[in-house]
């Protein structure tokens, strides 16, 4: 999953001096797909939940229900790959609103003469561009772990399909435990993002509401 490059998008943005009033359209259809995709990773913190808790279910029903356990875990497993995929479709939209927001922002300072005002406006774009690199190294980070979470999910799913049995839980017990180890880290990740795009749009609609009042 691409979340390094999406959070790289919110953290570079509260660089960036929103002005919806200036940019109308641009910068409202940031605000919403900056709302949708957080609530979409608030979706997939839910289903690293749940995908943690059928591995359990597993774990403690090997000798009892192991194939209803083996089931809900399948149906977690699946969850949790959609989900994935519905935040990168919401990724890809904040993305393309994003850089048209970015671009009609740009467009309408060169109509700016004043020379101090041009160069406050490259400073903040300057600042913007060091904000991502200094977090760079943080959000491949981030996607290597989930990356390497859901690989362990889809490993376990694999495997128990080739043999359920109480046997093979026993002897996939190592994997079992190190995803569920991964996925608390995974969720400390996805929770950072989740803030990260509350505080970008808490500060585009404060904006918003800044200008609306004193109706520039």
């Amino acid at each position: 999953m691409r979340a390094h490059t999406v959070l790289a998008v919110a953290l570079g943005l509260f660089a960036i001096p929103f002005s919806c009033a200036s940019t109308g359209t641009a910068a409202d259809s940031s605000l919403n797909a900056t709302m949708n995709l957080r609530d979409c990773y608030q979706q997939l913190l839910t289903q690293v939940d749940s995908t943690v808790k059928a591995l359990d279910t597993i774990q403690a029903q090997k000798d009892v229900d192991l194939k209803g356990a083996y089931n809900g875990f399948v149906d977690a497993a699946n969850r949790l790959d959609s989900q994935t995929k519905a935040v990168e479709s919401a990724a890809k939209t904040l993305r393309s609103e994003t850089a048209s927001y970015i671009k009609n922002w740009e467009q309408r300072m060169t109509q700016i003469q004043n020379a101090t005002i041009r160069k406050s406006s490259d400073e903040r774009r300057k600042a913007a561009q060091a904000r991502f690199d200094s977090a760079k190294a943080e959000l491949d980070r981030i996607a290597k772990d989930y990356d390497s979470f859901t690989s362990d999910v889809t490993d376990i799913r694999t495997a128990l399909n080739f043999e359920l049995t109480a046997g093979n839980v026993d002897a996939l017990k190592g994997s079992i435990n190190g995803a569920k180890k991964k996925a608390g880290s995974v969720k400390k990740d996805i929770s950072k993002i989740i803030d990260a795009l509350d505080k970008l749009s808490d500060a585009m609609k404060t904006s918003k509401a800044a200008e609306e009042k004193t109706g520039s």
